[in-house]
Order: C-alpha cells, then structure tokens, then sequence
C-alpha cells in the first residue's frame, strides 16, 4: 500500500507550473520551522509552464526565499533579519556589561563591594576575563566624557551621553 504521496507521485501531470530553483547564496539563520540554528540556501527562481513534464514556456522569476537544509521549508528573506541563538546570546553579553556601566556610572565606583558584586555580574553572563580595574577604568573614562548631553534626556544626564548612546545601540535590537 502506498502512501498518498507516492499515490500522487505516480500521476501524470498533463500541465503544470514548475519553479527551477537556483542557488546563489548560503549561510545560517535561525530558522522559524525548526526552532534553531540552521544552514540554508538562498534561492531564486524560475517559473516554467510544463506539458507532460516537459517545460514549453517562460512564466517569470520568481522573488528570492531561503531554504532551510533540515527541513527543507521555505521563507521569504527577511527571516535572515532575526539573529541566530548564538548571535543572540553575545548580544546579551554586551547588553549585560554595558548595563553594568551604566549602574556604575550613576551609583558610583567608590565602594569595593560594588566593584566585585558588578564583576560577578559581568563574569555570570560570559565575560569571564572582566577585572575590576577594568570596569573601573571605562567607567572613569565614560564619566570623563562631558560629551553635549540634553536635559531632556534622563539617561544622558544620570550616565553620560557616551554611555547613553552605548546602552541604546546595545538595547534597541533586544527591544521587541
């Protein structure tokens, strides 16, 4: 007994539309059919009238897709816009230590205790090689900075406007 599948891969198709794919590009992506990282081909295409299975007549280019090697579905290139896990989690790692700066920087430095509680913090997100003099040294650095700052922006003003912009450019993409 077959399946319906094989059923319908035993029909002659008299006439039809077929794409022939074409390869022009790979990578990985972070696929929304599988849940996870995976390869994939970038593709375009060509539509072809076939009779019989033979193809007579041009119908058109199709737009590019990106297909997913495991599991072979297809999606329009804008889901290569979305960070791979691993992308994701390194994104998480820099918006955890510039969070970090930021608290220093408006709650100051001058205790020990707040200086390791912050190291401890940094080193729990994966920044295992972050020293105290280290984070000491960029927070004397961004408060330094007297950069042109607005009243009306709250964060520049606890923080400096170096590190205002410093927490949105590392935020914005984690922002949904």
């Amino acid at each position: 007994m077959r399946s319906a599948k094989g059923q319908r891969a035993l029909r002659p198709v008299l006439c039809g539309i077929r794409t022939v794919w074409d390869a022009v590009g790979d990578g990985a992506f972070f696929c929304p059919g599988c849940g996870g990282d995976r390869n994939y081909r970038r593709l375009t295409g060509r539509r072809r009238l076939t009779v019989l299975g033979i193809p007579l007549a041009r119908r058109g280019e199709t737009g590019p897709v990106v297909e997913c090697a495991a599991c072979c579905a297809r999606f329009a290139p804008d889901a290569l816009d979305h960070p791979t896990t691993t992308r994701f989690s390194s994104m998480l790692r820099e918006a955890v230590h510039t969070v970090t700066l930021a608290v220093l920087a408006a709650g100051g430095t001058t205790s020990r205790t707040v200086l390791e509680t912050a190291v401890g913090v940094v080193r729990d997100a994966g920044l295992d090689d972050c020293t105290q003099e280290q984070l000491y040294t960029v927070v004397e650095v961004l408060a330094a900075d007297a950069g042109p700052g607005t009243a009306a922006d709250p964060t520049a003003e606890a923080c400096g406007p170096a590190l205002a912009i410093e927490l949105h450019e590392v935020l914005a993409p984690l922002a949904p």
